[in-house]
């Protein structure tokens, strides 16, 4: 998944899911990147002799959410993380 694409639960999975989003309450949650790869295939459908293709999720690419990195910088303020050696 690209990064800044608006995360969908139906198409990925958020591989760091602590159950709550950590974006302002107006913001939807963004992709920061992928963690896993995951699967897809497309599927041809006929209709009345009209083919059409569906694309089928076999496995959901994890994902974390650019909150996952607004966590780190709240925790590194409130000096949760050790500096660097």
């Amino acid at each position: 998944m690209p990064y800044g694409v608006a995360f969908s639960a139906r198409t990925m999975d958020d591989g760091y899911d602590d159950g709550r989003w950590h974006g302002l309450p107006s913001e939807f949650p963004k992709v920061l990147g992928t963690t896993e790869l995951g699967l897809q295939k497309e599927v041809k459908q006929y209709d009345d002799g009209k083919v059409s293709w569906q694309r089928v999720v076999l496995a959901k690419p994890k994902v974390s959410l650019e909150s996952l990195s607004n966590d780190m910088r709240l925790r590194d303020v409130r000096g949760t993380y050790m500096g660097y050696i």
